[in-house]
């Protein structure tokens, strides 16, 4: 049976780093949400976020402490996990322009906790360049 983003990965096989990228995740939105930034049901959504992108990479044998700016645009720019909470994507090959630019939010959010928290030494996601960035255009 093929690996895909949304298999069940067995705990013996989790990637090197996966479950410290869910304490990191963890720690850095319980801080926001004592903090009054976040509300439940907003650390339950990039909480979601987030364990998609650890899913994606774990069914790439890839652990998020290792990704580059390559890895987070081929995310970004493929198609959308499908959380289940929510209605299913308008595209199914690309993630429609709002659903990159809040996931590229979460990442560079929780990877700046990583740099702040020491485990890395500069932020990946700003490693991807300015005009690659995803925007909403206004119209």
């Amino acid at each position: 049976m093929p690996v895909t983003e949304n298999t069940p990965i067995p705990p013996g096989a989790l990637p090197v780093g996966f479950t410290e990228g869910q304490r990191l995740f963890a720690g850095w939105a319980a801080r926001m949400a004592a903090g009054g930034e976040f509300s439940a049901s907003t650390v339950e959504t990039y909480s979601a976020i987030w364990n998609a992108w650890l899913r994606w990479l774990a069914a790439r044998g890839l652990g998020w402490l290792d990704v580059d700016a390559l890895t987070i645009q081929a995310y970004l720019e493929g198609p959308s996990p499908g959380l289940a909470h929510h209605r299913p994507a308008l595209r199914a090959d690309r993630m429609a322009n709002y659903t990159q630019q809040r996931y590229w939010r979460v990442l560079r959010a929780v990877y700046a906790e990583a740099v702040r928290s020491g485990l890395l030494v500069s932020c990946p996601v700003l490693d991807v360049p300015e005009g690659d960035r995803p925007v909403i255009a206004l119209s």
